[in-house]
């Protein structure tokens, strides 16, 4: 196969409210816990090639991924539908655009054209890095990694994190938890060595 991979770093675009977690915090005052990055993988495969874009941002517009696509596709000439525009929901990172929640209702759109346009690059820049490659799989269970937050009441309702055991009304959890990790990773194609251990071009886990 033929695949790429890019990484670019965006938590320092500019100045924002903080809006994926629960303090109002802002960016002149705000340390981040870890850097923040757009990150993608993009597969060249005749007329199935694409090229998917995953950034740590609490949530964005569906406008907001489609500039992103758009841009993306005029660079590459991928077409605008063979590429995906996802975000992690980092509670680390901004929201960036006015939240449905009650304790963001603003974001800053101007960060977001600047944070757009990182994520653009990381896209194009994995398409710019692909080449020949092949990938393994492996899985395992996990379930310190997994809880289904959703729960039935005692009223037929669902409700998610309804407090703990005592909770008035909380019954059961509303249905079972994958506890399934599967980890897929990258390596250069070339003459194998059993003599050497290569570092992989990207580990994708689920």
């Amino acid at each position: 196969m033929r695949a790429g991979f890019a990484q670019v770093r965006t938590d320092d675009c500019c100045d924002f409210e903080m809006g994926g977690t629960f303090t109002n915090y802002l960016a002149s005052s705000c340390v981040f816990h870890s850097p923040l990055y757009a990150s993608a993988w993009a597969v060249e495969a005749g007329d199935q090639s694409f090229i998917w874009v995953s950034s740590d941002l609490a949530r964005f517009a569906e406008s907001d991924a489609d500039k992103i696509r758009k841009d993306i596709s005029d660079a590459t000439g991928v077409p605008f539908d063979h590429i995906l525009c996802s975000a992690t929901h980092a509670h680390a990172g901004p929201t960036a655009r006015p939240s449905i929640s009650s304790y963001f209702k603003h974001g800053d759109l101007s960060y977001f054209e600047k944070f757009g346009a990182r994520i653009a690059q990381a896209g194009i820049e994995a398409w710019q890095d692909v080449g020949d490659a092949y990938m393994s799989y492996g899985h395992m269970s996990e379930p310190k990694c997994v809880h289904n937050r959703r729960y039935i009441m005692e009223t037929g309702e669902s409700m998610m994190e309804p407090g703990g055991p005592e909770y008035p009304g909380r019954l059961m959890k509303e249905g079972p938890e994958d506890t399934e990790l599967q980890v897929i990773w990258f390596m250069r194609e070339k003459e194998y060595d059993y003599n050497r251990i290569d570092r992989p071009m990207a580990i994708i886990v689920n």
